[in-house]
């Protein structure tokens, strides 16, 4: 956006679904990628709170900070911004996906 003012973050609290795994680019860079569970915030007709799944993409030392710091069910805070991918699909269609880029993590003790 040109000469305006944008505001792109996401904040996301909840439990490490799995033991995220460090992995290197073919140009040297770290990064992981984080699966957590969040709680909608509200009820479903059954009375239970459901449970969204999302994806976080994590970079460079903080990866490096999640591997050796976070374990599979601690609950955590993801601060990040999305970042939207197009792309041409093999049959010619346009696709696009967003995901999260996470800048911060943190545990919740």
């Amino acid at each position: 956006m040109k000469g305006g003012i944008s505001l792109n973050g996401v904040f996301l609290v909840g439990k490490l679904v799995q033991q995220p795994e460090l992995r290197t680019t073919s140009t040297g860079l770290k990064l992981a990628n984080l699966i957590l569970d969040v709680n909608r915030n509200f009820r479903n007709q059954n009375g239970e709170l459901e449970v969204e799944r999302f994806s976080c993409t994590i970079w460079r030392a903080v990866a490096e900070t999640v591997i050796d710091t976070c374990k599979a069910g601690d609950i955590i805070i993801v601060r990040g911004r999305l970042q939207a991918n197009n792309y041409l699909a093999k049959d010619e269609s346009q696709k696009f996906n967003v995901e999260i880029i996470a800048e911060n993590v943190s545990i919740v003790r």
